[in-house]
């Protein structure tokens, strides 16, 4: 059986006009309509939420046609599952942009897997697991101390998995062939917050302001083509440094002009892409819009298309969405199609930050192909889970690439007697592709008693990142949050004091809200 969050379940791949007219049917207002329930199942997952109850029976076992092992000697069950193929923090980025400014996000933001890619969590313990660092504990607790979408009167175990991947530096990763396309529709001529800079007004300014700064992360031998679009698309630079004088008066110089359609600005910055395609380096389109599209329609396949090239790795895409009302849902389906990921740019700052430290992760996957597999003793049940796909057959889990600089949290919840054997095994298994083409598989074990006593500040930021992203999707009420002892015994960590202020922010909205629509 597989589960899936419902951001995915209502944006198949190509879907892109879904997309446009968006899932929930909500309009381009300034109002949520929240009684935007609908019904239906996929497997034993209802649609619309995003904390849907996971629960394998105890004598679960792989059908036969996947080819997977069954459960370790009949006394555990197995699991796949994935965070975010494209390891966007975007919905995070909107949300906290939200509640800083007093309004609700909308409820199909409340992904966890998001929010949780977002966050760079202290790793405790961690052994070198392949290439991999892995830190992994579990929490023992109860309903009162970590609130759950199924009440339960039973015992909690919530595992957290801290995942590192490879350091590489500027010097160490490969050179790149960029094509970036910028949207200057008369869109991007909004102003890009409530209160703004005197020198950064609009969203066009937030995307100038970001590519002044890829200079600082591109190097000799790097390639930059520089392709705008609105109603129609141009070529401003083809095979540049991205370090020249042509290239920051270029970037300088970019107006908003027409309307927005984004699949003339695809065609030629592909067009561009394979004129400078070069098989020893990282080729790249990375796309800056607002992504509210008025003219024509995204044809996906374009980007599809470009993945593999000969044989070989292909033009990857990824996609940065400007200011606080961002179209989520295209974003979203084009990086998910061009094995590529996004992020939002909300502020300056955000634009500061993508475009230097955080530019590494649009570049470079360090391995691509991966899936995580999880095996657990059947006297716990799961009873929840911050991941986006789950399934207990490995073909319905999308791999994933993993980037270099970069981490992911996995928090799983169960159910299990309070005097559970901790003798026996967790085990964590990680398939993957390096960087040489090869399938690899590495794995990590350990004892419920060796979890027992790792990582709980961590694994309670975590649990806390999780439940404001509950609270945001309506699948938790504030009153059970704020009653929680995870929220009234509040601990010394950065993260979770960031996510306890937000929940005291939003829990502290007075109706009637108003609420902002991606």
């Amino acid at each position: 059986m597989i589960f899936r969050h419902t951001p995915r379940l209502c944006l198949p791949a190509l879907a892109i006009a879904a997309a446009l007219a968006g899932c929930s049917g909500s309009s381009s207002d300034d109002s949520y309509n929240t009684d935007g329930s609908s019904e239906g199942v996929i497997g034993d997952s209802p649609l619309n939420d995003p904390y849907s109850p996971v629960s394998l029976p105890d004598d679960v076992a792989l059908p036969p046609e996947s080819g997977e092992e069954p459960p370790i000697d009949g006394e555990q069950t197995s699991f796949y599952f994935s965070y975010d193929e494209s390891t966007s923090t975007a919905a995070r980025d909107l949300s906290l942009f939200a509640i800083d400014n007093g309004f609700r996000p909308g409820p199909s933001l409340g992904r966890a897997f998001e929010f949780l890619n977002a966050e760079s969590f202290q790793p405790f313990s961690s052994q070198a697991v392949g290439p991999f660092s892995v830190s992994m504990g579990m929490l023992a607790t109860t309903n009162s101390d970590l609130p759950t979408r199924i009440d339960t009167t039973e015992s909690l175990y919530a595992l957290g998995v801290n995942l590192s991947g490879p350091e590489q530096t500027l010097e160490q990763r490969r050179n790149v062939v960029l094509t970036v396309l910028v949207d200057v529709s008369g869109s991007m001529e909004s102003a890009y917050a409530s209160e703004t800079r005197t020198d950064i007004r609009s969203l066009l300014d937030v995307a100038r302001h970001g590519l002044s700064g890829l200079p600082e992360s591109l190097k000799e031998g790097d390639v930059v083509n520089l392709v705008k679009f609105s109603t129609q698309a141009q070529v401003l630079l083809e095979a540049d440094s991205g370090q020249s004088s042509a290239y920051t008066n270029t970037v300088n110089s970019l107006a908003t002009e027409n309307s927005t359609d984004i699949n003339e600005g695809l065609k030629l910055a592909y067009e561009v892409a394979n004129r400078t395609y070069d098989p020893q380096k990282a080729n790249r389109v990375l796309l800056v819009t607002d992504a509210y599209v008025n003219t024509g329609e995204v044809d996906a396949d374009i980007i599809a298309q470009q993945t593999v090239i000969n044989g070989l790795e292909g033009i990857y895409f990824s996609g940065i969405g400007v200011g606080s009302n961002f179209n989520d849902a295209v974003l979203d389906t084009l990086t998910d199609t061009g094995k590529g990921s996004y992020s939002g740019m909300i502020t300056p700052d955000d634009a500061e930050r993508l475009f230097t430290e955080g530019f590494m992760r649009f570049i470079e996957p360090a391995f691509t192909d991966v899936r995580f597999r999880l095996s657990y003793p059947q006297q716990l049940d799961q009873l929840q889970s911050a991941a986006e796909e789950i399934s207990t057959n490995a073909d319905d889990i999308q791999p994933v690439n993993f980037s270099y600089n970069s981490d992911q949290f996995f928090l799983e919840i169960f159910t299990g007697p309070e005097d559970i054997n901790s003798d026996q095994n967790i085990t964590l298994d990680i398939e993957y592709t390096d960087a040489q083409g090869e399938a690899a598989q590495v794995s990590t074990s350990m004892t419920l008693a060796q979890l027992f006593s790792q990582g709980e500040n961590s694994i309670r930021a975590a649990a806390l990142v999780s439940t404001l992203a509950g609270v945001i999707a309506e699948q938790l009420d504030c009153d059970a949050a704020l009653a929680s002892m995870l929220y009234t015994n509040p601990i010394e960590d950065l993260i979770y004091a960031r996510y306890r202020d937000a929940l005291t922010d939003y829990c502290a909205l007075q109706e009637p809200y108003t609420y902002l629509i991606y």
